[in-house]
């Protein structure tokens, strides 16, 4: 898995969008049963002033047995279907992941380790307390930064409108028990 070309995103959804025609119910997604996920995107939904939107990051998405039967759709996004880029690092600390570091930060701190005569655990969790102190806004105003001007990191993640006007399907591949065991 790597980072998509340029303009490339890629969502995961349990519908085909091309056939799905709206609108998108909140009460049936993958965090249906994730009371803290869920709160967690209203308070951003009534933030961005939409619900109707598509979620799209620049990875190919992890899959799951949960998947299974699902739509992996590849987008050629144009700018004039972006309602919201969002910063990853902050919306995982919106959403309870206290501990989440972006991979190749996390990566960094392991090279440092390794360059070191002391590599244990207690290291790396030093390592990490710092980095998260000197990288994280504070927590009240985590909501006032998780919406970004522009993307500038590989995994920041971009909302669009929904149904896309502009931008074109690449692909849609349906989830397999195949894929998901890889």
């Amino acid at each position: 898995m790597g980072l998509i070309s340029k303009n490339i995103y890629r969502t995961l959804q349990g519908y085909n969008l091309t056939k799905f025609d709206g609108p998108i119910h909140r009460d049936r997604g993958f965090d249906k049963n994730n009371a803290q996920l869920s709160e967690a995107k209203n308070t951003l939904y009534q933030l961005i002033g939409d619900d109707q939107v598509v979620w799209l990051e620049q990875y190919h998405p992890k899959l799951f047995d949960i998947h299974i039967d699902c739509y992996i759709h590849e987008i050629l996004v144009d700018q004039r279907d972006i309602i919201a880029i969002i910063d990853t690092f902050i919306w995982n600390h919106l959403i309870g992941n206290s501990r989440y570091i972006p991979e190749k930060a996390h990566e960094v701190l392991r090279d440092t380790l390794a360059f070191s005569e002391v590599e244990d655990d207690f290291d790396i969790v030093q390592l990490e307390d710092r980095y998260l102190a000197e990288n994280l806004p504070p927590k009240n105003q985590l909501w006032s930064k998780v919406v970004k001007p522009d993307i500038s990191d590989d995994t920041d993640q971009i909302l669009t409108q929904f149904p896309l006007r502009y931008s074109q399907f690449l692909s849609i591949t349906r989830v397999t028990k195949k894929m998901v065991t890889k």
